[in-house]
């Protein structure tokens, strides 16, 4: 007992000494209560000093040193150790403001010695009342040009607990971003005071910010150049001599309009290497902020006889594909080559354009291979029509009008239902003009199959605002009727073979989806006795039709209809359409007579009429009214050979759905 006494003594003679000169951090006393300490910093970490070095295992792992809130519930703390004779005590999480907390350090803690404490030991605290602290911080989307310069920002809004607003620092995780690479960006920020993570989710969009309306700046690169390698024509007529000669040309046609333009060669040769040719090119491009790239080239093919001009385009940049349609157009009107119209770039030259931050395009002037075409393209003349052609696809204006306004966007659409996201919208300029300005959007489509609300955030050039579209897919409406759609035979059963080798399983099911697609988008739910080669019943036709009927039955279809294919043989040359009901069916005759009509209608084909059958399992045993349509005959070669195109069976579905329909009604 003495030598405990004495060792908390200690304690207390040197806290005397210290507690003058730093913050009131420190404690430890023979009474069980220390003075309290007031407005404390909620992150505070406090340092319990002892005269001798601590026993680890009565610390460790037991709550002989804690931290208790204003209603006695224990706080996370972390408990570290400076050094053998220090504890720091830190909250998990910032302490509330405001708030009265103690700090306990029980009397079972003892010295390596094995020397303990006369009693525990506690002080209450109070942390420092806060009227601003952070109460919310919201999350945050950033939406992104291809190649558009952007900086994590340093501060965000927070909304203090009085209701206000003020700019708080912020520190990310990750500070960097390539814009040149579209895809989905997510930060994770930390505010001081604020115990939550905030979230930032950047979008970078594979269209550039170029508007094609107003381009200011326009770097031309004249593809090739003497030390690198060279396309030769047959009389020795030098690509890089006729891209450079077209180059300069356009040039000076795009300054006589007030755009400005840069070059990636002005001179015959370069200071690079082959191997470097993209890379510097690209980066002469992006450092002259230049928002379209205009590639100068002539073509080259072994055949002496291939001709005509072309242009490419990045498959990802919407901007960059108009701009080479407009070009290609442009240039075949001036110069009445042959058009081998805008293309999306290959893999070859892909990375020479995703390496561009704006839009960019390359545009063949000929082939150089042809003698004709080379001859053409070494003449002054015809490098005017090109060179012309392209600049008159460039449009400027020295007006470059900010936004003021642009508003949210608000849609319903029906569960199931297609949705195209817009491309542009309506916005007021700072003149109070109406305007149609581009947008890009931080999703490339939308999903309708589930009901509910889904807000997406845009993006609108020369606007700070991000425009929000708030999309309500409303749930699908029950349907009124079932229809029960039976693509006849298939799996081991082909049906009838048609003299080229089609057979009737495969018309019947192509045609089959089709009417079952049409008859969704009427609004009527349909149920398939099969829907591929895959059929679910053993290979006998006993059970096989029964199962069809039985998948009608359970389904509670309204009306029944099998979809099949006719046949004679030794008869090639007969024809036409005809749509069967069963015998004592008559329930099924209004379904037959209407597909019946409209089929022949349809397609021309002779009217066979409708025919009761007593033989036929699938027009007499369902429960719902049925009808079979055999749409023509395979055992016709000319029939045959129109049943497999696509345009006449979608001309049979349509027909089939329009008898359906006015039998439904």
């Amino acid at each position: 007992m003495k030598k405990c006494t004495k060792f908390l003594i200690s304690i207390m003679a040197f806290l005397f000494l210290i507690g003058i000169n730093i913050p009131p951090n420190v404690f430890a006393a023979t009474s069980s209560n220390i003075i309290g300490k007031t407005s404390v910093d909620v992150n505070k970490i406090w340092t319990v000093k002892f005269n001798n070095e601590l026993d680890k295992s009565t610390i460790d792992g037991k709550d002989n040193v804690l931290v208790l809130d204003d209603k006695g519930v224990k706080v996370n703390t972390k408990i570290e150790y400076k050094d053998s004779k220090t504890l720091l005590i830190s909250p998990i999480k910032n302490y509330d403001y405001g708030k009265k907390y103690t700090i306990i350090v029980k009397d079972t803690v003892k010295s390596k010695k094995g020397e303990g404490m006369k009693k525990a030991v506690q002080m209450d605290f109070t942390t420092k009342s806060n009227a601003t602290q952070i109460k919310t911080i919201e999350d945050m989307s950033q939406i992104l040009y291809k190649g558009e310069k952007y900086t994590l920002p340093s501060v965000v809004k927070a909304v203090m607990s009085n209701g206000t607003e003020q700019n708080v620092s912020i520190k990310w995780d990750n500070t960097y971003i390539n814009t040149l690479n579209p895809g989905t960006y997510n930060y994770k920020g930390t505010v001081s005071g604020y115990d939550k993570q905030v979230n930032l989710k950047v979008v970078v969009s594979s269209s550039s910010g170029v508007d094609l309306s107003r381009i200011n700046k326009v770097c031309i690169d004249p593809a090739g150049a003497s030390n690198l390698k060279l396309l030769t024509g047959p009389t020795g007529v030098k690509d890089n001599d006729v891209n450079l000669a077209i180059s300069l040309k356009l040039g000076k046609l795009l300054e006589g309009k007030g755009i400005k333009v840069a070059y990636t060669r002005q001179k015959d040769s370069v200071s690079w290497n082959e191997s470097e040719d993209v890379e510097k090119r690209c980066k002469i491009a992006n450092d002259s902020e230049s928002e379209v790239l205009i590639s100068v080239r002539s073509n080259y093919y072994s055949s002496s006889t291939a001709e005509g001009i072309e242009t490419y385009y990045l498959g990802t940049d919407t901007k960059g594909k108009t701009l080479a349609q407009q070009v290609q157009k442009n240039m075949i009107s001036k110069t009445n080559a042959k058009d081998r119209t805008s293309q999306e770039i290959g893999q070859n030259h892909v990375k020479f354009l995703q390496g561009f931050k704006g839009s960019g395009i390359l545009v063949y002037g000929g082939f150089i291979s042809n003698p004709d075409e080379e001859k053409l393209l070494n003449s002054s003349e015809y490098q005017d029509k090109i060179a012309q052609g392209i600049a008159d696809s460039i449009m400027h204006s020295s007006s470059n009008n900010t936004i003021s306004s642009v508003k949210d966007i608000n849609v319903n659409v029906n569960q199931g239902d297609s949705y195209t996201l817009p491309t542009k919208v309506t916005a007021i300029d700072e003149k109070n003009n109406s305007i149609q300005a581009d947008v890009i959007w931080e999703v490339s489509s939308v999903d309708t199959s589930n009901a509910g609300t889904y807000v997406i955030k845009g993006r609108v050039n020369n606007y700070s605002k991000l425009v929000t579209l708030t999309i309500v897919v409303s749930p699908k409406k029950a349907a009124k009727y079932k229809i029960c759609i039976d693509p006849g035979h298939g799996g081991y059963d082909s049906g009838t073979i048609g003299y080229s080798g089609t057979k009737e399983k495969d018309i019947a099911l192509q045609v089959s989806l089709k009417v079952g697609q049409l008859l969704e988008k009427n609004g009527i739910d349909v149920v398939y006795t099969r829907t591929s080669d895959n059929v679910p019943w053993p290979p006998i036709k006993e059970i096989e039709l029964k199962m069809r009927c039985d998948i009608s039955n359970k389904a509670k279809a309204n009306y029944f209809v099998s979809i099949h294919a006719n046949s004679v043989d030794g008869s090639p040359s007969t024809s036409g359409i005809e749509t069967l009901y069963g015998s004592n069916r008559t329930d099924g005759i209004p379904l037959a007579k209407n597909i019946q009509r409209e089929m022949v209608a349809a397609t021309g084909g002779r009217d066979r009429g409708i025919k009761e059958r007593n033989n036929i399992y699938v027009v007499k045993w369902p429960d719902a009214p049925p009808a079979l349509v055999e749409l023509e005959f395979t055992s016709n070669p000319q029939k045959e050979k129109l049943l497999k195109t696509s345009e006449y069976q979608q001309k049979c579905a349509e027909a089939i759905v329009r008898g359906i329909m006015k039998t439904l009604k």
